[in-house]
């Protein structure tokens, strides 16, 4: 890119969702928060929130169908999770690791620190139980996992129609998630948007931090070209 970095631009999408995420938290925290959550618990932007629960409803099926899928994005982490163990197995040491899969590892284990904050910092409650109920944990996993796999799935196979398959897949998959869990009854609406900001963040922050290897390889790479050209210009 002739105006900046391919880098540098995904780093500002990243700040950007991360921002978004602030602004809601803010919100969550200091306006229209009332005592009407579960219990008389606290519940911020409460007007919003209660009427689109009630709009929403609440449906059974919805919820086991996002648990499913939230359960399916843990296994397939866990494939890119197991290909790096093997690869550093293998391969005896760590720095033989493929860079792209060191930077998934450290993506999941932001996403992991980032899950259990969250299960003790207490924002707003579920509509039905006391639990921690922003942002929604299901859909994060979900989004987060799912959407660095579609980056990561050259890993598993070459095939290019293959790939671009089950990124169709992938993708149908989080919007389905996403949905069900909003139409689940569990959470509300600023739950699940939370979830998206923070996804958001994370993947972009992950794409940005691939592309900013490969541009030093790059670098790297027309450096060397240019050394040799120098001295073969000197040769001659």
């Amino acid at each position: 890119m002739t105006e900046m970095k391919k880098s540098t631009k995904y780093y500002i999408y990243s700040g950007v969702f991360l921002g978004m995420f602030f602004v809601l938290l803010m919100l969550l925290l200091f306006v229209d928060r009332k005592p009407v959550g579960f219990n008389g618990t606290d519940l911020g932007l409460s007007t919003i929130n209660k009427e689109f629960l009630t709009f929403a409803g609440s449906s059974h099926f919805a919820k086991i169908l996002s648990d499913i899928l939230g359960y399916f994005s843990i296994a397939f982490g866990l494939v890119f999770a197991c290909l790096f163990l093997y690869q550093w197995i293998k391969n005896k040491s760590l720095q033989k690791v493929e860079i792209g899969l060191f930077n998934l590892m450290i993506f999941y284990v932001v996403l992991a620190i980032i899950y259990v904050l969250f299960l003790f910092v207490t924002i707003n409650t579920r509509p039905t139980s006391l639990e921690a109920s922003f942002p929604s944990s299901h859909t994060l996993l979900i989004l987060a996992i799912l959407s660095a796999g579609t980056m990561y799935l050259p890993f598993l196979t070459k095939n290019k129609k293959l790939t671009a398959v089950i990124s169709v897949i992938l993708m149908v998959l989080m919007v389905v998630g996403t949905i069900c869990r909003l139409l689940s009854g569990v959470h509300y609406l600023t739950d699940i948007m939370g979830s998206v900001f923070l996804a958001g963040t994370m993947f972009f922050a992950l794409f940005a931090t691939n592309w900013l290897f490969v541009e030093k390889q790059q670098e790297k790479q027309s450096d060397n070209k240019n050394v040799k050209e120098d001295k073969l210009s000197k040769q001659e």
